[in-house]
């Protein structure tokens, strides 16, 4: 495994997630403490992000595909206007999930598949960050499993909820440095 520098770790304590070491299975799927961090690139066509557990031990990674100059540029800086593939892959490359999300005109959604290309539901926007606080529903086989939902209008921060309304996981974001943001 790779071991990250004590970056991750000071972002852990940063976000105030974990004030005392809890145990984790040691996959993407078990740990407590997920800490992604974008590798930093000076051309960027295809964005990658590392995952770390909470002691700062790679686990695992987010790979963005397809994507080409020509594509990004014809895009500019308007995201919605491109579909986003992105795999989850363990430390081996091997296919955790797989997100698409298509071209969107208003709403989000985007359709979450299993290392198979089974689909296992979508997360669907249900409100606007522009107007409001962002939120997104986990959807599957017409059921609401869960919820993200922003906390600010700065979409720093989400908690994430299971079907009942019960707090289960947060996302906090931390400055990079303006180099990387």
């Amino acid at each position: 495994m790779k071991q990250a520098n004590k970056k991750v770790q000071q972002q852990v304590r940063q976000a105030g997630v974990a004030t005392r070491a809890q145990v984790g299975g040691g996959t993407l799927f078990t740990e407590p403490v997920l800490v992604v961090s974008q590798k930093a690139k000076l051309f960027e066509v295809n964005a990658e992000y590392a995952v770390y557990d909470q002691h700062g031990q790679q686990i695992g990674a987010v790979q963005e595909l397809g994507q080409s100059i020509l594509k990004k540029a014809m895009a500019g800086r308007a995201d919605g206007s491109r579909t986003v593939r992105l795999q989850v892959v363990d430390l081996n490359g091997r296919v955790l999930i797989a997100l698409t999300r298509s071209a969107k005109i208003l709403r989000s959604k985007v359709i979450v598949r299993d290392a198979n290309g089974a689909e296992l539901g979508q997360i669907v926007q249900k409100d606007f960050g522009i107007i409001g606080k962002s939120r997104f529903l986990f959807e599957s086989g017409g059921k609401t499993l869960g919820s993200i939902n922003g906390e600010d209008f700065s979409a720093w921060d989400f908690n994430i909820q299971d079907a009942t309304g019960d707090e289960v996981a947060r996302i906090t974001k931390t400055l990079a440095g303006l180099t990387k943001e």
